[in-house]
């Protein structure tokens, strides 16, 4: 028995349909390629207000258990000031947001006052590209700071919420 020989036009017809269900697969690609680009951009710009929050944690954190030994919480011009009071080496921190002259967007500050200082230090411990908004904090019992805020990527919009129980005291 012999092997059939396809003719001609069957042959073009095929190269036609492969050529028909490649265009399709390039298109579905090109149509998914640019949600999936999307999706990756959102998904790096969360990874970075959690290293952000982590940041924020971690240097929170660590000034709490270290270095204050009362806190109180008040309403001052910029709005909630938490006020740290430690040991020796300093009289003071307070903690704030307020707008950035720079960026002009809330950004959270601390100001130190320093007993043998003339004048407080005052020094932003977020980063000017992410806006801290709805700043809130109480105390939540003996030794214990409950602290809450939203950070918010300036350029697009990507929320975090933050919020924490921090210690402090001997």
């Amino acid at each position: 028995m012999g092997a059939m020989k396809k003719s001609q036009g069957s042959l073009v017809a095929e190269g036609y349909l492969v050529l028909l269900l490649g265009m399709l697969l390039v298109g579905l690609l090109l149509r998914a390629v640019p949600h999936g680009l999307h999706a990756l951009g959102r998904l790096c710009l969360q990874a970075e207000l959690d290293r952000v929050e982590q940041d924020l944690h971690a240097r929170l954190e660590a000034r709490f258990l270290f270095d204050v030994e009362q806190v109180q919480v008040a309403e001052g011009p910029e709005g909630t000031v938490v006020r740290c009071y430690g040991g020796p080496g300093f009289a003071r921190r307070d903690y704030y947001v307020k707008e950035s002259p720079s960026s002009r967007c809330p950004v959270l500050y601390r100001r130190t006052w320093n007993p043998q200082a003339k004048k407080p230090g005052v020094n932003p411990i977020s980063p000017d590209h992410v806006a801290v908004t709805g700043f809130a904090a109480k105390l939540a019992g003996p030794g214990r700071l409950s602290w809450k805020m939203t950070l918010i990527h300036r350029k697009t919009g990507v929320e975090k919420e933050f919020q924490e129980v921090f210690s402090y005291g001997p």
